[in-house]
């Protein structure tokens, strides 16, 4: 009777040891399985993200180049009377185009992927995204300079205050065409870049 009990005992220890070894299998399918489920859809995000965000510099380079030449024609027109000093910035927009800077749009990026979307970013996507957005907002804030020294009571006084204020805007806008134009390489890289990823992103 007492030797039947080893027994009983063992079947009983290696039934529970069965079954234990059972749930963590099943546990751990479960979690890799839902792993690649959750991977999957980062990539998703991501492939989609990229594209939107490839889709929408290009559209800030068209409207760059629609809005630049306008631009240039007004610091043209500051410079070819930069030593007229009986004209005010009132009279030299008279005779341009005017003052206008590209609509430039900016998607949150960060807000939109995920922690884990993240990661699937090498270094160099990620830095050039930030430069990307560094630059916008520098563009931003040079933009609402501009218009503030445009559109202060400056801009109706000739002789040589009217003269020095005018060839602060021709600065301005100088650097502001400047800024632009590294826009724009900034998003001609980005592009390169997720080409050459697009193989290791993309969801068949």
């Amino acid at each position: 009777m007492e030797s039947r009990k080893p027994k009983r005992l063992y079947k009983v220890v290696a039934k529970l040891g069965f079954e234990l070894v059972t749930i963590i299998v099943g546990i751990s399918i479960a979690l890799f399985v839902n792993n690649l489920q959750e991977r999957k859809r980062d990539r998703k995000v991501l492939t989609a993200t990229l594209h939107g965000l490839s889709q929408e510099f290009s559209k800030n380079v068209e409207n760059i180049n629609k809005i630049q030449p306008t631009l240039e024609r007004f610091r043209d027109t500051l410079q070819f009377y930069e030593k007229d000093m009986n004209l005010s910035l009132y009279d030299l927009a008279t005779k341009s185009p005017g003052l206008n800077t590209a609509d430039l749009y900016t998607t949150n990026w960060q807000a939109t992927l995920s922690s884990n979307s993240l990661r699937l970013l090498d270094f160099e996507t990620i830095t050039l995204l930030s430069q990307i957005d560094a630059k916008h907002q520098e563009l931003k804030d040079q933009e609402a300079i501009l218009v503030s020294i445009v559109y202060s009571p400056a801009m109706y006084r000739s002789e040589k205050e009217g003269l020095e204020y005018r060839n602060l805007l021709n600065e301005w806008i100088g650097g502001y065409l400047g800024n632009e134009q590294e826009l724009i390489e900034l998003y001609n890289r980005f592009n390169e870049c997720i080409g050459k990823m697009s193989k290791g992103i993309d969801i068949p």
